[in-house]
């Protein structure tokens, strides 16, 4: 429609949106109540964004972040007409007989007629504030007053998810684990959410001195932990994936539409294993959602570590209670040990803690620095000489 209009008149005349379908011209709208105005060109650009983004698979309430976000740049972005020269960082290209989102580089066998649209800044802005946001989280001191309108008002916990989100969209990816395709009917069973996850890992505690009388009573608080903490979260069940292919970074499920599979949500931890598999569930968390078809649901789920376990966090605050945190405690594929904290615990780097192990040791650690930040949970460097 846009090649249409672009041939005929000017795309970059505001209009206002006087309903959900269509708009009016805008003076006809001159009190104080008038609707938002925004031209043709700025209406393509934004709905280009949300392909690319792939909203449909977000949480309800950051639905209409981007075009906030879109709002609050200094510079607008732009479009031209596709000179053929080499596609720059933040750059994309829309064919007019295109039935997707915009790319980030030109297929060659397409003859049609395209344009270039320009996300750079956007996509500065988005890195500037992703850095600044995290390094305020670093040492423990973010001033709202310094982010952007759009992110200040969001909850504390969605704000560096919606920025990865963004600029994962708006960045070119490249595969660096080779994907393999699954020929066959291999199938997952997947556990959505902490409290599901810590339940199932919990199962594996086993006291590694069964003549250790303290190594028992570690175990079984790291059970109960699991009992208390699935009372107060039901909402989430097992579900069963069909493998679609796989890397030594994670893998594609696809499944149906279900109240259990409709518990995914990207950022969110899933522990998983082979059905009828007795060993130790594997960790990662949901990096995509697509739903291809009504009633199809495709997750990617990008593996977390090489081997979790359910433990109990014993901090300062709590530590007279003898009761503990529930946490999970992960290696990731470089042998290296990193802790893995629930959003709403509120630890910092440096938080010194006595850790329960699902074998009922107990190992002094301090949390180190953020490894991965996640709507749901972050996840810490250890420092322990006891790991």
């Amino acid at each position: 429609m846009l090649f249409v209009l672009l041939e005929h008149g000017d795309v970059e005349q505001s209009f206002a949106l006087s309903c959900p379908l269509g708009a009016g011209h805008a003076s006809q709208r001159q009190d104080d109540n008038a609707s938002p105005q925004a031209s043709v060109q700025r209406l393509y650009v934004s709905l280009q964004l949300y392909g690319m983004l792939d909203v449909n698979t977000w949480l309800g309430h950051l639905l209409d972040f981007p075009e906030k976000y879109l709002c609050s740049l200094d510079s607008p972005v732009t479009t031209a007409s596709d000179s053929g020269q080499e596609l720059g960082v933040g750059y994309v290209v829309v064919y007019a007989n295109s039935d997707g989102p915009p790319l980030h580089q030109r297929t060659e066998s397409n003859r049609a007629a395209s344009l270039v649209i320009d996300f750079s800044k956007l996509l500065e802005q988005l890195v500037a504030e992703h850095e600044e946001l995290a390094r305020m989280i670093f040492i423990s001191a973010v001033d709202p007053a310094r982010l952007s309108t759009p992110l200040a008002t969001l909850d504390e916990q969605d704000r560096i998810p919606v920025l990865e989100l963004m600029l994962l969209g708006l960045q070119r990816r490249e595969r660096r684990h080779q994907r393999h395709l699954v020929v066959g009917s291999e199938r997952l069973t997947l556990n959505f959410g902490f409290a599901e996850t810590f339940k199932l890992m919990s199962g594996y505690a086993r006291p590694a001195d069964d003549d250790s009388a303290e190594a028992r009573a570690n175990v079984e608080k790291v059970q109960q932990a699991s009992i208390e903490l699935a009372e107060r979260d039901v909402r989430h069940r097992a579900s069963h994936w069909q493998i679609v292919n796989f890397s030594t970074g994670g893998l594609m499920l696809a499944g149906v539409e279900s109240e259990e599979a409709g518990a995914a949500s990207i950022g969110q931890v899933v522990a998983f294993k082979p059905e009828g598999n007795n060993n130790r569930p594997l960790l990662g968390y949901v990096g995509r959602i697509h739903r291809p078809q009504d009633g199809e649901l495709e997750v990617s789920v990008i593996r977390l570590a090489s081997h979790a376990e359910a433990a109990l966090a014993i901090d300062m605050d709590i530590a007279k209670s003898g009761a503990g945190r529930p946490v999970l405690l992960i290696k990731d594929f470089d042998e290296h040990w990193h802790l893995y904290v629930p959003f709403g615990y509120r630890y910092t780097s440096g938080t010194p803690m006595r850790l329960v192990r699902s074998d009922g040791s107990t190992v002094l650690a301090r949390l180190g620095d953020i490894w991965l930040t996640k709507r749901d949970f972050t996840v810490f460097d250890m420092r322990a000489s006891g790991l």
